[in-house]
């Protein structure tokens, strides 16, 4: 298992910075910055907590905690999610999965709100929970529009890359 991962990568306009490292036997965590002169910035923050430093036999039975952040310009998202109580419930209700998940949301640095994992006959899923009470899908308000506007993007950028084209090539 690596102990230290720096990497920097430029993909113009984008640059991208990412650094993994083991804090201590138990302790890991990941930093990934993606920037795009100014317009854009995007940080992922990643902490996972072992019960043990037996790597050759962890498994999902294996973790304490995970817990982070995401975040798009001014909106970020953290996390905290007792992982060890979760995978320990064989089919765990929606309920309990909330009660060990601390999803929340921030604007500008003012909570907004917290994410809830839903399910019923047919769908599952997760709301954007606001202050007020109010409830949207966040797949359908926030995920659908930003992967198309994702697409959109990338097809500026790369090209149609759908049709078996070569987009980039490492020489």
């Amino acid at each position: 298992i690596p102990t230290y991962i720096d990497a920097s990568m430029v993909f113009s306009p984008l640059n991208m910075t990412i650094v993994a490292r083991r804090v201590n036997p138990t302790l890991f965590d990941l930093n990934v910055n993606i920037s795009s002169n100014g317009s854009c910035n995007s940080k992922f923050f990643a902490e996972a907590k072992l019960k043990s430093d037996d790597y050759e036999n962890l498994d999902e039975n294996g973790f304490e905690y995970l817990k982070g952040f995401a975040s798009f310009n001014d909106m970020k998202v953290t996390s905290n999610i007792d992982l060890s109580t979760l995978v320990a419930i064989e089919e765990p209700t929606a309920n309990q999965i909330n009660s060990l998940l601390d999803l929340d949301v921030y604007m500008k640095d003012q909570k907004i709100g917290e994410l809830e994992y839903y399910e019923n006959s047919t769908k599952e899923g997760v709301y954007m929970v606001y202050k007020d009470g109010t409830k949207e899908d966040v797949e359908d308000t926030y995920l659908t529009p930003f992967l198309d506007d994702l697409e959109i993007t990338l097809f500026d950028l790369l090209g149609n890359w759908s049709d078996g084209e070569e987009v980039a090539s490492i020489n």
